[in-house]
């Protein structure tokens, strides 16, 4: 997938498959309260290209958050791509 122009992803949880593109010259906003969930069978990934723009700005009580899809207790660093 790839977001082109400018998009917003609304607050909300989100599972993240395979390897995602912020493209060159776009924008991608992320709504405070977001969680993202990489999948660790696709190493899933948030590719920002040069020249885009990735605004993920969380708040006190609605952080952003990017983690792995995993069980809790199961979680590991390296579950997914990252961003």
């Amino acid at each position: 997938m790839v977001f082109k122009g400018k998009q917003t992803l609304a607050k909300g949880t989100y599972l993240l498959k395979g390897w995602i593109y912020v493209a060159n010259g776009s924008e991608l906003t992320i709504e405070a309260g977001t969680v993202i969930k990489g999948d660790k069978a696709t190493q899933a990934s948030l590719i920002v290209e040069p020249d885009a723009k990735l605004i993920a700005q969380g708040m006190k009580d609605a952080p952003i958050v990017f983690t792995s899809a995993q069980p809790k207790g199961q979680r590991k660093p390296g579950d997914w791509g990252g961003l």
